[in-house]
């Protein structure tokens, strides 16, 4: 189960990643974008192209800045800003406890 996770993390992490950084070769190649522009177009992308409604992640490395990226808006016409409460529905609240569980095992 550990590694289905892990795999699983890992292939969503690569699309994440390879998504924000395709470009046409027959085309001026595009200015070159740092990690963050690159994970902030991609949730910019993804609300677009999935139908999604807002989005707000935290990606937290151990001796690093922390980054935040929000998209999409909230109810109506707000914006999704970085300190807004998301309601966890019952699958997220068992992930979660599911990989707390897991790290704490490691």
């Amino acid at each position: 189960m550990k590694a289905k996770l892990q795999i699983l993390f890992l292939t969503c992490l690569l699309i994440l990643i390879t998504n924000s950084c395709s470009s046409d070769s027959t085309t001026e190649p595009p200015p070159k974008l740092t990690l963050a522009q690159k994970f902030q177009n991609a949730l910019d992308e993804g609300v677009v192209n999935y139908g999604g409604k807002g989005v707000a992640v935290a990606i937290i490395i151990p001796g690093e800045n922390p980054w935040f990226g929000m998209a999409g808006v909230s109810h109506g016409t707000t914006p999704v800003t970085n300190d807004m409460l998301f309601a966890s529905g019952s699958t997220t609240k068992n992930f979660a406890a599911t990989l707390t569980l897991q790290l704490a095992e490691e």
